[in-house]
Parts: structure tokens; sequence; C-alpha cells
């Protein structure tokens, strides 16, 4: 939010050199910190608590509401609402064992790389049977597919998004229970065929 923005700066300023930096995975760099103890401590106060899942920092969403290309529920929204969904349901030990992202684009520009991470959501607009659009994705998957090792491809098209954080615990649930000994969900994942 802008005063968690405000409240970054402040805490730069004061116990850095005024200086952030954004990398392009959308992650803060918060560089030449004296006291990293109470940093730590104004993060968690304005929100940025480091004790949540690995899952909540790595995965990612385009800004899908401000090009007007999307309906609500917005990519940010899903990503959001997914991560609390799992978090819910799985402890962050094993979250962050399976050492996974999320990332999601509201529509088909792609403009959050979601061939690139273990779990990614395209998002597009369909109409349901009232004829109303709304807002679907389909979930893309790293798999062991011969050509192009290490992108994610389509095992499930127009999923509404609603439904998308139960097909991702269910996804969880046969990895957790069928994985190898210390196997990260793109490990399981590339072990498989998209079928």
């Amino acid at each position: 939010s802008s005063n968690q923005m405000i409240n970054l700066a402040d805490v730069v300023d004061k116990y850095g050199s005024g200086e952030l930096n954004f990398t392009c995975k959308q992650n803060i760099i918060l560089p030449n910190i004296q006291d990293k103890k109470l940093v730590l401590k104004h993060l968690e106060d304005i929100g940025f608590s480091l004790q949540v899942s690995r899952l909540q920092w790595s995965s990612q969403a385009c800004a899908s509401f401000f090009c007007g290309k999307t309906k609500s529920p917005h990519a940010k929204q899903i990503v959001k609402e997914i991560v609390e969904y799992l978090e819910s349901n799985y402890t962050k030990k094993l979250l962050d064992e399976a050492k996974f992202a999320i990332y999601t684009s509201g529509c088909r520009n792609n403009c959050c790389s979601n061939l690139l991470s273990e779990i990614g959501l395209r998002g597009s607009l369909r109409k349901n049977e009232k004829g109303e659009l709304e807002q679907n994705y389909d979930i893309l998957l790293q798999s062991n597919c011969k050509e192009e090792l290490g992108l994610g491809h389509v095992i499930e098209k127009v999923v509404p998004a609603e439904e998308i954080k139960k097909k991702l615990k269910a996804l969880l649930k046969n990895y957790f229970k069928n994985r190898k000994l210390n196997e990260e969900l793109n490990q399981f994942l590339k072990r498989h065929t998209i079928e």
C-alpha cells in the first residue's frame, strides 16, 4: 500500500542510506542497513513479516486491474487468496520445503512470466452460462515434456477463479504424499508427464 511504501522509505532513511532497490521479481532490497534486528522489527510492524512462508515472498502477479483487460478477482487478488488458503492448509515448513512460486498474469499478455514458475496462472475472460464475462485462469505446471524443459505447460484450461485454490491444494496433497525424500515441487513435476 502507499502507507507501507512511505513507512518503508522512512525505515531506509533512518536505518540505511535512504535507498530502495526493486528486483525484476518484485522484491525489495534495502541496502546499507546498519541495525538488522531493529529494521526487521520495523518491517514486521508495517506488514512485511519474514515469519511467513517462502511462497508469500516468491509468488507474484501482474497489476491486471490497472490495464482493464480483466475482471475481479484480479491477478493480485487471486495470488493473495491462494497463498492465504495454502498457508491455512499446510504448515510453513511443508510449503518452504516444496520451494515453489506462483506467477499469475490476468490476461494473455503474460506480464508476469507465468511460464517460468513451478505453477503459472494465465487469465482470460469467458462468458458464463448467463452470458456474463467472468475471470478464468489456465493452470500451467512445469512438467516432463521433452521440448522446452523448464517451461510451464497448460494442464487445465479455463478454470473459474474461485476453483483454482482447491485444485492447487489437491496438487500439493498429491505432491506431499508421493514425493521422494527432499524432492522439491519442481523436481516432482518434472518427474511426471503433462498427463
